[in-house]
């Protein structure tokens, strides 16, 4: 090689070795930005992960992919629960009883008082609009409609300008009037978060329609918005939990489904529109279900001819209060309808349903209902049904 070579292979080495430098120093500079907008003295109740002491968690949902326990531990059935209205039940089962009710926990304090917990707080965007001169809730049936059209649930609520008081505008009556109005676009629900896009494009429908009605607009910044949905959204998921148990006939042969509605209307559950039975509490939610294992769902017309290899009793664990007591109840009616039926209760893999599975559920259960304490959004109220709806 003559000297000529030699320097351009020095000029090139140097050349690559200055722009790996140049990199590492932006990686470098951009960690610590991020570090430094991150970076929170003090404990936010809603995003921080709770500190327990409590066992290893042993359902992982990243992504919100159900996950199966290994051994002979019983596996998560990941579907999504309905809870429509349902017929009178009849009796010829016995009900397995609901341990007692423990002390209630408190809802999380709406971030704006006056408004009401329905718009206010972390789960929220909201923007305002002024009227200089009160306005009719008829005038405002269009902006409602365009402002519901970005995925997420919106809800108005206006100062009625006779009353003072915040009001749903969607049930107030035509002639009623309002001084202010507060429009919350959801963050985040089942689905995931709102994406930052739409939250632009929920402003420039809110500024549209202020511009139309001759109000004064107050649209946040949308991004820490967008970046609350996000975090709220990944501690969500670690909550978003469905636990399943399956009871199958012993011998393989098909079980009647009058035997099945017989058996869960007995035992207080009513057949819903979706093809489910469901157990509800005094309040009117739903503790849990119990569907069809084969893929066609029960009627009351299908029930009278059809058979079925099998049925699951599904308890939604952020939607469900007290699921500890609802889970070994639900684990106690399965037992009693596979004696009734001559049938075995397995998991979503056909293993026996084991006292070492329960229990490692339970430990599960009661991991995450500390998570959500820690979040302020307690397992079967009113944030939670929002937020995994």
């Amino acid at each position: 090689m003559n000297e000529l070579q030699i320097s351009l292979l020095a000029i090139g080495g140097a050349i690559v070795a200055g722009i790996y430098g140049f990199n590492r120093w932006q990686e470098r500079k951009l960690k610590r930005r991020a570090e430094e907008v991150f970076k929170s003295d003090h404990d936010d109740v809603l995003l921080d992960e709770p500190r327990s002491e409590a066992p290893e968690p042993v359902v992982e949902r990243p992504g919100r992919i159900e996950p199966t326990f290994g051994g002979d531990e019983p596996s998560f059935t990941p579907e999504p629960v309905e809870e429509p209205v349902y017929s009178e039940p009849s009796a010829e089962f016995e009900t397995a009883p609901l341990p007692e009710e423990p002390a209630p926990v408190a809802a999380m304090p709406p971030a704006e008082p006056k408004m009401g917990a329905a718009t206010a707080g972390e789960i929220d965007y909201i923007a305002r609009l002024q009227a200089q001169s009160p306005i009719a809730a008829a005038s405002l049936e269009d902006a409602m409609r365009a402002s519901a059209t970005f995925g997420k649930p919106v809800s108005w609520r206006g100062l009625n300008s006779r009353s003072g008081t915040w009001e749903d505008v969607a049930q107030a009556g035509p002639e009623e009037t309002f001084s202010e109005l507060a429009i919350a676009l959801q963050l985040v629900d089942r689905q995931g978060a709102i994406p930052v896009h739409s939250l632009e494009m929920f402003c420039d429908a809110i500024q549209n329609a202020a511009a139309d009605l001759g109000l004064t607009a107050d649209c946040p910044d949308v991004q820490p918005a967008a970046d609350r949905a996000a975090a709220l959204d990944r501690v969500c998921a670690e909550a978003d939990v469905l636990i399943g148990i399956n009871v199958i006939p012993a011998g393989g042969a098909a079980i009647p489904a009058t035997k099945v509605r017989a058996f869960a209307e007995a035992a207080g559950m009513k057949l819903a529109d979706d093809g489910a039975f469901y157990y509800r509490n005094d309040d009117g939610v739903a503790l849990y279900s119990l569907c069809n294992l084969d893929s066609e769902p029960f009627t009351a017309e299908s029930i009278k001819t059809l058979s079925t290899h099998g049925v699951t009793l599904l308890l939604d664990v952020p939607k469900t209060p007290g699921g500890a007591r609802v889970f070994d109840q639900m684990l106690a009616q399965a037992r009693q309808m596979a004696s009734a039926l001559g049938g075995l209760v397995v998991d979503d893999n056909r293993r026996p349903f084991t006292d070492a599975g329960a229990e490692a559920i339970r430990s599960q259960l009661k991991d995450i209902y500390l998570h959500m304490d820690g979040m302020d959004i307690p397992a079967g109220g009113p944030l939670a049904a929002r937020l995994f709806s």
